[in-house]
């Protein structure tokens, strides 16, 4: 899935099942995805890519999913607040965030 917007933000919610690939791209504003009420799969890694000048960005996953972060953020911080992974088999989201201006955060509490 691609997304595109010139001033405004993303918010992906409810019950849906995501793409292998995902894209949100943005000059200004916020990006905030939540996949707790999403399809997982236990085999595939989502991949969610989020680009944007200035604004910050929220992933929520549910709890017990692995998560890899990286991405470019030259002013701003990258934080994660998730579940510790119990099994290995579980869902996996690799999360890409690069920014000029703004902050990252994964998390498994609202």
């Amino acid at each position: 899935m691609f997304n595109f917007s010139i001033i405004g933000g993303t918010n992906v919610h409810g019950k849906f099942k995501p793409e292998q690939k995902n894209t949100y791209t943005t000059l200004i504003g916020d990006h905030r995805i939540d996949l707790r009420e999403a399809e997982l799969p236990n085999d595939t890694p989502i991949k969610i890519t989020m680009c944007k000048l200035i604004g910050n960005a929220k992933v929520i996953v549910p709890p017990g999913t692995r998560i890899d972060i990286g991405g470019v953020v030259l002013i701003g911080n990258k934080k994660t607040s998730v579940d510790p992974v119990v099994e290995q088999s579980g869902a996996y989201v690799k999360v890409s965030h690069n920014c000029l201006i703004g902050n990252l955060e994964v998390t498994s509490k609202n």
